[in-house]
């Protein structure tokens, strides 16, 4: 028999946080972590523009295109100053 291919096919578009980074599926691929990155921009308008970074969770079913997957937000909402106190190494000093 010879192999057929299938063209991909948009299934479902989900909103996630500022700055998509990185996705890690858990280990049977049923959630779906989006690492948003936050980074900041400036803006000649505006200024700086400087959102927060988050996590966006995705959860399944990912092969069902009338079903729409369940999507969670994490937010992270530390000063540098209380991640330091926790002892959380930050890569960039603040100076």
């Amino acid at each position: 028999s010879e192999d057929t291919v299938t063209e991909p096919e948009l299934m479902h578009t989900i909103e996630v946080g500022y700055g998509p980074d990185m996705l890690a599926p858990n280990s049977d691929c049923s959630i779906v972590a989006v690492a948003n990155e936050g980074e900041g921009d400036y803006d000649d308008a505006v200024g700086l523009i400087n959102p927060e970074g988050s996590v966006t969770l995705i959860k399944g079913p990912f092969d069902d295109a009338s079903t729409q997957p369940a999507v969670s937000h994490v937010s992270f909402p530390w000063t540098d100053d209380e991640l330091l106190a926790k002892g959380i190494h930050l890569p960039l000093s603040l100076n």
